[in-house]
C-alpha cells in the first residue's frame, strides 16, 4: 500500500533501534480527556473495523512473541503476510475517518519495518501527524528519531501521557526504561501491562519483570569496579570479577586488600597470592562453582580462625578410608574436595539436583550474589 514511500538511509538505523523494543499492541478505540481530566475512550473506529484492528493487533503481537522467543523466520513471515493483508483490507481511498487513516498509516510502516525495509522517519512522522497528533504510532516513530536513550524515553512517556491509544508505546516505555538501567519503573510498568495485554504476551512480560526485579536489587547493593547488574545480564563472571564483587560487598578479602574498589587483575594477584584463587586458574577464566566452592573454604577457615577446616574432609577421606566420596561428581582426588564437601556441609553452596555438585558449571552471577548474603548474615 505504501511500499513506494519506502527508502534507503536513516531507516537501517530505525530498524536496528526496533529491534531493542519491539513489539505491537494496536486498539481499535480512541480516546480523548473528558472534562474530569479523566482519560475516557470513544469509539471513532466502526465496530467491525475494530474487530479487524484487533486480528491484526494479534497477528503481530504473535510475530513478537515468536521473534522473542527465537522462532523460525517462516512462520514470523507467515504472520506479517496476514497482517498486511488485513491492513490493505481495512485501507479505502474512501475512508474519510482521519484516525483511522493514522492507525493504518502506523500499521502499514510498522509492519515494513518488521520485513526489514528502510522506512524514512521523518516522512512517516509528517504523514502521521497530518492526520492525528494523538496517534500512539507517531510517539514511536518519533522516538525512533531521537539519537539516544533518553530522548527515546521521553518521546515514548510522551505518547503514555498524550496518545488516545497507549497498548504498544507502554510496552515500548517499560523496555526502554529497563534498558536505561530503571529496573525498578521497569518492573512497575510490566506488571500494569500483564493485565491489559493479551494472554500470550504475559510469559515474556513475566520473565522480564523478574529479571529487572533481580538486576533492581544488583544496582542496589552498591557499585564498583564490577557492575553486577552487567554480569547478571551476560550471565557469567570471570574468576577476577568473582573477587571483585565478594570484595566490593564484605571484608572477607580485607587481609588482602583495604581497597574495596581494587582493580579485578590487582585483586586476582593479592588473593591469588593469598590462596584464595584455586591453583593454576587465571583471573580472565569463566568462573566455575569449583572456584566460588575454593574461595569460600578459604573465607570460612578465616573466619572462624581454623586452619584444619582447608584439610579436613581430604583426611576423612584419605587413601587409607576406604570410602567413596558422597558426592558421585567430585572425585576424591579432585583439587577442591575438600572445599567442595565444606561448603555444602556449611550451607554455603548446595547441590543443585540434591545429588551431584556440577562442580565444572559456570558460576551464575545472582545465585553467588545470594550466597554472599547468606554468608554474611552469619559471618
Amino acid at each position: 500500500m505504501f511500499g513506494d514511500r519506502y527508502c534507503a538511509g536513516r531507516g537501517r538505523a530505525a530498524v536496528l533501534m526496533l529491534f531493542l523494543a519491539s513489539a505491537l499492541v494496536v486498539a481499535g478505540l480512541t480516546g480523548c480527556l473528558g472534562s474530569s481530566g479523566q482519560r475516557v475512550f470513544i469509539d471513532a473506529i466502526g465496530e467491525e473495523d475494530r474487530l479487524a484492528l484487533d486480528e491484526v493487533r494479534d497477528f503481530l503481537l504473535e510475530e513478537w512473541v515468536l521473534e522473542r522467543g527465537g522462532s523460525a523466520v517462516q512462520k514470523r513471515t507467515s504472520l506479517l503476510d496476514e497482517a498486511q493483508a488485513a491492513v490493505e483490507a481495512l485501507t479505502s481511498e474512501k475512508t474519510v475517518n482521519k484516525i483511522f487513516k493514522a492507525r493504518l498509516l502506523g500499521l502499514d510502516y510498522w509492519i515494513a519495518l518488521r520485513r526489514g525495509f528502510d522506512v524514512d522517519l521523518d516522512e512517516v512522522v509528517d504523514e502521521i501527524e497530518s492526520l492525528s497528533r494523538n496517534e500512539e504510532f507517531l510517539y514511536i516513530f518519533r522516538s525512533l528519531q531521537s539519537r539516544n536513550l533518553q530522548g527515546r524515553v521521553r518521546q515514548l512517556e510522551a505518547g503514555v501521557s498524550d496518545a488516545m491509544t497507549r497498548w504498544f508505546v507502554s510496552l515500548l516505555l517499560a523496555e526502554a526504561v529497563f534498558e536505561a538501567g530503571e529496573y525498578e519503573r521497569a518492573a512497575v510498568l510490566m506488571d500494569e501491562l500483564v493485565l491489559t495485554l493479551p494472554d500470550f504476551t504475559h510469559s515474556w512480560l513475566i520473565e522480564q519483570r523478574k529479571m529487572a526485579v533481580v538486576l533492581n536489587k544488583a544496582t542496589a547493593a552498591g557499585s564498583g569496579s564490577v557492575s553486577r547488574p552487567k554480569l547478571i545480564r551476560q550471565g557469567y563472571m570471570t574468576v577476577g570479577e568473582m573477587l571483585a564483587v565478594i570484595h566490593q560487598s564484605s571484608d572477607y578479602l580485607s587481609t588482602v586488600s583495604f581497597n574495596r574498589d581494587e582493580e579485578p587483575a590487582a585483586l586476582f594477584a593479592l588473593a591469588s597470592g593469598a590462596g584464595f584463587v584455586l591453583p593454576g586458574v587465571a583471573a580472565g577464566a569463566r568462573a566455575s562453582r569449583r572456584d566460588a566452592a575454593w574461595l569460600f573454604m578459604n573465607i570460612l577457615s578465616e573466619q572462624e580462625a581454623d586452619p584444619s577446616l582447608k584439610v579436613i574432609y581430604s583426611e576423612m577421606f584419605g587413601p587409607d578410608s576406604g570410602m567413596e566420596s558422597p558426592i558421585p561428581d567430585v572425585a576424591l582426588d579432585d583439587p577442591a574436595f575438600n572445599a567442595i564437601l565444606l561448603v555444602v556441609e556449611k550451607a554455603v553452596m548446595d547441590l543443585p539436583d540434591g545429588i551431584s555438585f556440577n562442580p565444572g558449571g559456570e558460576l551464575q552471577p545472582e545465585n553467588y550474589f545470594n550466597r554472599i548474603e547468606q554468608l554474611k548474615a552469619v559471618y
